[in-house]
């Protein structure tokens, strides 16, 4: 239960795999004398058709009372930290967080990726152009690979919670951005001595 997924199911061309995810933290803020928690009960499913299709969905439902110096943070700036746009108000915070992604590789140089989420860009543990702080957002990614050169193109849309009277469509201004990624992987260097 710890170790796989609560459900896996695999057979010859696909996969199939869903989890329930809860999550359940306590402690104690002792300079303004406050109990923090933070309850989470999420899910998630997953697949596989071929070695050409993925999908992935999942999503949380979050209650969580923070420290004084984090709750004054999210009523600043209106956002979770790498979770959602806060939508409560006070110091007991509520909020849910919806990812879903599904990839399509027609041909062994070309990957296609749909989905709301965050994206990861280079190598590493931290992403190079897009932060994993912000909230999932939707985008549209297309990476062609060719030997040792890799080049991928993202579409993406961003809300801006703060400013949300500058916009008519939606209760969030909305912001687009066009990345551009090229990468020429070196084959590993070898030293004779």
């Amino acid at each position: 239960m710890f170790n796989e997924h609560l459900i896996d199911i695999k057979n010859s061309n696909s996969t199939l795999y869903a989890d329930f995810l809860p999550d359940l933290n306590v402690g104690r803020e002792f300079s303004n004398s406050i109990n923090t928690y933070l309850t989470t009960y999420g899910f998630q499913a997953g697949g596989t058709v071929s070695n050409k299709f993925y999908f992935n969905v999942s999503g949380y439902i979050s209650q969580a009372v923070f420290p004084g110096y984090l709750s004054t943070y999210i009523n600043q700036v209106g956002v979770i930290p790498g979770q959602a746009i806060d939508h409560s108000a006070g110091n007991t915070f509520n909020w849910s967080y919806l990812t879903a992604v599904a990839s399509y590789t027609p041909v062994k140089y070309l990957n296609i990726t749909a989905g709301r989420d965050k994206t990861f860009i280079g190598d590493g543990y931290r992403s190079l152009f897009l932060s994993d702080y912000a909230a999932p957002y939707p985008f549209f990614k297309l990476t062609a690979t060719l030997g040792n050169v890799k080049y991928m193109a993202l579409w993406a849309r961003f809300d801006d919670p703060m400013d949300a009277n500058l916009n008519n469509y939606t209760a969030n201004r909305i912001k687009w951005g066009v990345f551009h990624y090229l990468e020429h992987k070196q084959p590993p260097f070898i030293w004779f001595v």
